[in-house]
């Protein structure tokens, strides 16, 4: 897939139900939604209860990248936000 999901959440839906024969069990825009990087750290800062923040996909060695803004926007697949209860 890539980056082919910035095409459009209705866009990849199709997809896999081309590919699949059948529609995925996560719908976008029912229980998946576009939200940005951004958008997470924001919300995970004004709950005070942000542990930790890297990216899910990558060594430990390229965290680096959820610090650059737009970086992490194009470069980060899956943000990992770690809160307290």
């Amino acid at each position: 897939m890539g980056l082919s999901h910035y095409l459009g959440g209705a866009r990849a839906a199709a997809r896999y139900v081309r590919k699949h024969g059948h529609p995925a069990k996560n719908n976008y825009g029912s229980s998946l939604f576009a939200v940005s990087a951004a958008e997470g750290l924001r919300w995970a800062a004004g709950t005070g209860a942000a542990l930790a923040v890297f990216p899910r996909y990558h060594p430990r060695w390229a965290w680096w990248l959820t610090s650059v803004p737009v970086l992490r926007e194009f470069l980060v697949s899956n943000l990992v936000l770690v809160l307290t209860p």
